[in-house]
């Protein structure tokens, strides 16, 4: 059985299905982030959308909100134009940056609250939607701190992704690099 046939599987919109697709999709959303992967990060945010903003679990909340806005900045990232008619789904750079926004000012209220998870995520999209030496570097601080090892590294791999593009100015050598 192929991965597409067994997804398909999943498609009914009721029962456990549902909720097995959506925490299959936040799992595959990680990988897409982790490695890159723009067209996966954009059918994942797609599907992951129809969610509403709560669920009775906070840390699959918490999951779900960071790796769909880490995503989203990739992809506004990556989108150096606004015509939608070259992507998989008409969705602009603008659309994916207020993606990321949304879920940046949700982790900031939660930080404020003192959730020292929220402060790693809120920190984590600081960084990608503010790039910075200092963002990058605090972010990699907390994600060391707190374990999560996963993402100290594409942080610090992000980190020297901006540094390099600094140096080339004008050459498309981040986005290369980002998605090979």
């Amino acid at each position: 059985i192929t991965e597409r046939d067994a997804m398909n599987l999943f498609k009914p919109a009721t029962g456990p299905y549902k909720q097995t697709l959506r925490d299959m999709s936040i799992c595959k959303m990680v990988l897409a982030c982790i490695g890159g992967d723009l067209s996966t990060m954009e059918q994942i945010i797609d599907n992951l959308t129809t969610w509403p903003d709560f669920d009775i679990l906070l840390s699959r909340l918490f999951a779900r909100l960071l790796w769909m806005s880490l995503g989203a900045f990739a992809l506004a990232r990556a989108r150096r134009d606004d015509d939608k008619s070259k992507y998989l789904f008409p969705v602009s750079r603008k659309g994916y940056l207020e993606t990321g926004e949304k879920y940046l000012n949700f982790f900031q209220d939660h930080t404020a609250k003192g959730n020292p998870n929220a402060k790693m995520a809120y920190l984590c999209l600081k960084a990608e939607s503010k790039q910075s030496d200092k963002n990058y570097k605090r972010a990699i601080d907390v994600c060391g701190n707190f374990g999560f090892l996963h993402l100290e590294a594409m942080m610090n791999e992000h980190l020297g992704l901006y540094t390099l593009s600094k140096k080339c100015p004008g050459n498309e050598l981040k986005t290369t690099l980002y998605t090979m």
